[in-house]
């Protein structure tokens, strides 16, 4: 593959953090192989500045859907859409927030399928885990726009692994490169002398490519998984660690941040 080639090829002149964003997006172009075939519909439940549609573009999707709630990151999609890619595919773009009942209505107004081959919640379902009824607001998404049949994928930090570095080190965790400049920043914002949660359990995160401090909650994926199999009827087909992938790195700071990411994929 063309990523993996891209990603094995590193040495000293290459900062950590392109080396990280190289591998990850390899993994999560390991994971699309497997569910994204040509002309199938897909929607990116928090689809960005669309750094995404070239993979969607290579694997030939038919129809894809971005929901966003950062109107800039959103415009930025389009654009790139508009200059590369508006001959390969069709594209359409909801600017709103999940748990806004209106954003589901918007979507079904625009959308040009009833429902999708595809979900991708990428790095985003933290933000839905401050409350058990935000987080059953977000899985409606899931019943209402994913075919039977179809494929549900999930990734972000995974919170069993944060709970037990903050309950063993600390409440603050910095991962620097070996020069010591930092490439993350994550700070407990909640008791970690209890057990990990299933929702609620808030925390601070700084990445250095992104440049400024946000706050999200643990993702406790055991809690997610189970939700989705037994209120959807989702059934899991791979569950897996990052650097469980062909990691270019087997040690250092990269390593250790990337083993903090998992992601799932799920069929309907």
């Amino acid at each position: 593959m063309g990523y993996w080639k891209e990603v094995q090829y590193h040495n000293n002149s290459v900062i950590p953090l392109k080396k990280i964003r190289k591998f990850h997006n390899y993994v999560k172009m390991c994971i699309f192989r497997k569910c994204i075939t040509p002309g199938c519909t897909v929607m990116d439940l928090c689809g960005g500045r669309g750094v995404d549609l070239y993979k969607y573009h290579e694997l030939k999707a038919r129809y894809v859907y971005y929901v966003d709630s950062d109107k800039e990151a959103l415009q930025h999609a389009l654009t790139i859409y508009q200059v590369l890619y508006s001959r390969a595919f069709q594209m359409n773009v909801s600017l709103g927030d999940l748990n806004v009942e209106e954003t589901m209505m918007e979507i079904r107004r625009r959308n040009m399928v009833d429902r999708f081959d595809v979900l991708v919640a990428h790095m985003c379902l933290h933000y839905f885990l401050k409350s058990e009824s935000i987080f059953k607001n977000w899985m409606s998404y899931i019943q209402r726009f994913l075919k039977p049949g179809g494929y549900l994928v999930i990734s972000g930090l995974d919170g069993q692994q944060l709970h037990t570095q903050f309950q063993t080190y600390g409440i603050d965790m910095e991962i620097s490169d070996v020069k010591g400049d930092y490439i993350a920043k994550l700070k407990a914002l909640y008791d970690t002398k209890d057990a990990l949660s299933n929702t609620g359990q808030k925390i601070s995160v700084e990445i250095a490519s992104i440049g400024c401090t946000h706050e999200e909650f643990l993702f406790n994926f055991n809690f997610v998984l189970q939700q989705l199999i037994d209120t959807l009827g989702l059934k899991v087909i791979s569950d897996e660690l990052y650097t469980e992938f062909h990691c270019p790195y087997s040690n250092g700071p990269e390593y250790r941040f990337s083993k903090f990411h998992r992601t799932c994929l799920l069929r309907l």
